[in-house]
């Protein structure tokens, strides 16, 4: 007879780093990453960096989630449009850095790929200070941009972003 437990989902949780992170955006990824390890025996949680190629495809758990600060917001993108066929179920974009043709998801009448069910864009708003960083274009639903004022090495620490992230990943895993 199977217990509510076999009954829960397993998830995949991807932190995707950007370019050359510092030390302190490392290690809150880490802390993070630990987090949701311990949060649930149903989490299995990767740490790759943006130029990592990753088949969503391959993954055989029942649910993805991507957190991709900088660059690395860019790279969950690219992997969910290079495999249409296989659902992201939420995704943080964490200060998300415009990479060559990024702009295009985020500006005009282009939007993150359908299969990118929900997206949280924790993005610095006002004056552009380099790094740059875009929200997502929200004209369907599932699409919400968080403006927060911290720094760009600050967003895998941030209590706000720890929080939204932990306690939507670990519900994934009840249903």
């Amino acid at each position: 007879m199977a217990t509510a437990f076999d009954l829960m989902a397993s998830v995949t949780a991807i932190l995707v780093t950007g370019n050359a992170p510092d030390h302190k955006a490392e290690t809150d990824r880490k802390a993070l990453a630990d987090r949701l390890g311990s949060a649930s025996g149903r989490i299995t949680t990767r740490l790759l960096a943006h130029d990592e190629p990753l088949d969503l495809g391959s993954l055989q758990s029942d649910a993805i989630a991507i957190v991709g600060h900088s660059f690395g917001g860019f790279q969950a993108v690219a992997w969910a449009e290079a495999s249409p066929q296989r659902m992201v179920a939420i995704s943080f974009l964490l200060d998300p850095v415009p990479k060559q043709w990024w702009r295009r998801y985020f500006i005009g009448s282009t939007s993150i790929p359908d299969n990118m069910s929900i997206v949280r864009c924790f993005h610095r708003p006002g004056p552009m200070v380099w790094p740059f960083s875009k929200p997502v274009d929200v004209s369907r639903a599932g699409l919400i941009n968080c403006p927060l004022e911290i720094g760009h090495n600050d967003f895998f620490g941030n209590p706000d972003v720890v929080s939204a992230v932990c306690a939507a990943i670990v519900e994934m895993t009840k249903h």
